[in-house]
């Protein structure tokens, strides 16, 4: 599956000689769709930039180390930085199995603060297992009958969605209008990222107006970007006010969520972020390993916190691929990248989705989910390490508990929490380089080459 959308669209890895040669979208009954330029070619990395043996920074010199060595000393490091003054950041394309083996070690050792996102989100959004989500299964774009974007661009963020929007589009004429920064839009009128338009929307003062009070089934499709920053409170309660006032058939979710990558949901699950206000987000992480409260840091694949910020504390990168972010590190954990293991995640509709192995991995390198047993084994010495398959299974009965079958059991916000008004000044929108967002991404040569050509509006360096 395609880890770098939240939809894990299903793609064939074509390989020769232990060497991806090209990936390609899988081909259903319904024919191929499509790929970000973002999968197709950041394969690369898998051969240019790789993590292949544990490494300890010393005084300035990288040295190798036997992975037993190596797990002692980060023991006994962070045993001595205390734990309770630890925090984790969880990156892209991190598998669930990962993920649950990460929670229990985060319950063994007290460890409190952890978040996958540099950005604050709004509480109310977290804590509602269907908001994080599509809010059901991707075709129901084709049962709106109006369709407001706000803060996400499909043909970036959602290859397959924008395949769908298209075809909706030319199907039934269906009035699309995006509220996000400039995107490929072959469908409707995108307004621009201000606030303005949704506050006009609330106004009853909209051009796009008239569409929404003839819907029954009108679907407003968030991003990241909509929801996230100082008032991602805010729009979140306007996007759901929106959704009450405007659907009139009954039982239709009218909010849907693009989560950013395949980690997203999975890591939401499983309560892997700032619970209350007391525990750190990721910015708040960042800060306070700059001012010295944070005195360890352990990044899963993490790549958004400049390396600077973490000099005074002990830094453990685990990940596949060898960037600034890594080589910066104190101690470097190299784990097999997500084509040279069987994992699971979660996509964007809640559904569990498998990635099968595809490739050999570097002979030093281990299991993500074996680096994090033998850690915790070494803090928990009741705890027994299991197989990968072992731990799959237990997931999967925990999301049949947790969420039904079907996710009939996930949860939504009913009603906005207050009357809502937008500060007149904001964007929904913070312009980012798209294509190199993760780990494996910014170890693409070819991404970087074809980053480097391009500049958005803003004086930023954006997407290809």
């Amino acid at each position: 599956v395609d880890i770098h959308d939240g939809f894990g669209t299903p793609v064939d890895v074509v390989v020769a000689h232990n060497k991806v040669v090209r990936v390609e979208p899988h081909k259903t009954p319904e024919g191929y769709r499509w790929i970000s330029d973002k999968v197709r070619f950041s394969h690369d990395a898998l051969s240019s930039n790789r993590l292949e043996a544990p490494v300890v920074r010393s005084r300035e010199q990288a040295l190798v180390f036997s992975w037993q060595k190596t797990l002692d000393a980060l023991a006994r490091s962070l045993e001595k930085a205390k734990l309770d003054k630890m925090a984790i950041l969880v990156g892209a394309g991190v598998d669930l199995e990962t993920l649950w083996v990460l929670s229990r070690l985060m319950k063994s050792c007290g460890i409190l603060h952890i978040d996958s996102h540099q950005r604050k989100l709004p509480q109310a959004f977290m804590h509602h297992s269907g908001m994080y989500t599509f809010g059901g299964p991707l075709e129901r774009v084709f049962e709106a009958d109006a369709i407001v974007l706000i803060g996400v661009r499909p043909v970036y963020e959602a290859p397959v969605l924008h395949t769908l929007l298209v075809q909706h589009y030319n199907q039934s004429s269906v009035p699309i209008v995006a509220m996000s920064d400039d995107f490929f839009m072959p469908y409707g009128d995108n307004l621009g990222p201000h606030s303005l338009h949704v506050q006009q929307m609330l106004n009853g003062a909209s051009a796009y107006q008239q569409c929404l009070e003839n819907a029954q089934r009108p679907l407003f499709i968030c991003g990241y970007d909509a929801f996230s920053g100082k008032h991602g409170d805010l729009v979140l309660n306007a996007v759901v006010e929106l959704a009450q006032r405007y659907t009139r058939a009954k039982g239709w979710n009218g909010v849907a969520f693009v989560p950013p990558n395949m980690s997203f949901v999975g890591s939401h699950d499983l309560k892997l972020f700032p619970k209350t206000t007391q525990h750190l987000s990721g910015y708040g992480i960042a800060q306070s390993l700059r001012k010295g409260f944070i005195k360890s840091v352990l990044l899963l694949g993490y790549e958004g916190i400049p390396p600077s910020v973490f000099s005074g504390a002990l830094s453990v990168y685990q990940g596949s691929f060898a960037t600034d972010v890594a080589r910066l590190s104190h101690m470097m954990l190299p784990e097999y990248a997500h084509t040279e293991k069987t994992g699971t995640y979660v996509n964007a509709e809640g559904r569990l989705c498998v990635a099968q192995k595809a490739l050999t991995p570097p002979e030093k390198a281990r299991d993500g989910v074996w680096i994090l047993q033998e850690l915790l084994r070494r803090f928990d010495g009741d705890y027994y390490p299991r197989e990968r398959s072992d731990i799959t299974q237990e997931c999967v009965q925990f999301y049949k508990d947790t969420f039904g079958e079907n996710g009939e059991k996930r949860t939504y916000i009913d009603s906005s929490q207050e009357p809502v008004r937008l500060p007149a000044e904001m964007w929904l929108t913070s312009l980012q380089n798209f294509y190199l967002s993760d780990s494996i991404s910014m170890s693409s040569p070819y991404l970087q080459r074809a980053a480097q050509r391009v500049n958005w509006d803003r004086g930023k360096q954006g997407v290809w």
